[in-house]
Formats: structure tokens, sequence, C-alpha cells
């Protein structure tokens, strides 16, 4: 498997004209690699994801982001408290990306007591 952080996507403008130069847009953005999971609203898991998660043997959820294990061939959700396979969680609850809401990575092992959305 190779893991890319980053992809740089290019893209001709299609509306130039004969008399026109084509103007070419570049810009980089995440690769997120699909987990194969989807959230209680059936919305697809991507690597990279921040997870609303409950497990059965707790009363608060958790908050993480899914981490391939490659000794295990499984994702865990990760906070900086445990990792743990996603398979021992009901449900999870996307809440936002690393990429786009980083302030909810850097407590990501808070617990959290009200229930997903």
């Amino acid at each position: 498997m190779h893991h890319f952080d980053l992809v740089h996507y290019m893209q001709l403008n299609e509306r130039a004209q004969d008399d026109m130069v084509p103007t070419l847009y570049i810009w980089k953005a995440p690769l997120m690699q699909f987990t194969g999971l989807k959230d209680s609203k059936g919305v697809d898991i991507y690597e990279g994801d921040i997870l609303k998660a409950h497990h059965p043997n707790e009363q608060n959820y958790f908050k993480g982001t899914p981490v391939w294990v490659n000794e295990l061939s499984r994702y865990n959700l990760e906070t900086d408290k445990f990792s743990i396979a996603m398979y021992e969680f009901e449900d999870f609850e996307i809440i936002g990306n690393i990429y786009e809401n980083p302030n909810l990575v850097s407590h990501k092992s808070e617990n959290m007591s009200d229930k997903p959305d």
C-alpha cells in the first residue's frame, strides 16, 4: 500500500476560446483512504475523518481518528489515550476531518457525554 499526504491536481480551463490561452489550475488536496466503514448516518468514513464514537462498555463518547494498523490488518480508532479496533465500537458520527477542523484533533481523547445528533 502506498501512502500519499497530498495530491497535485491540474485542470485546464474548459472555456478557453481559440484566441485565448487556456488557464491551468494547480492545487494541493489531501488524499484520504476509504476505510470500508460508514457512520450512523450512512456516510463513508475515510482516514483523516474525526469521529465521535460510542464503545458499548462506556457511557461516554470518544473523539478519535481511524488509523490503519498494518500488523493487525484492521482500522483502529486512535486517540492520545488509546488505540482500539473500530469493530469494537457501536456507532460513529463524523464530526470533521483533520484538514478542515484541526482544532478538534488536539482534544480528540476528550470524553463526550452527549450522544450524536
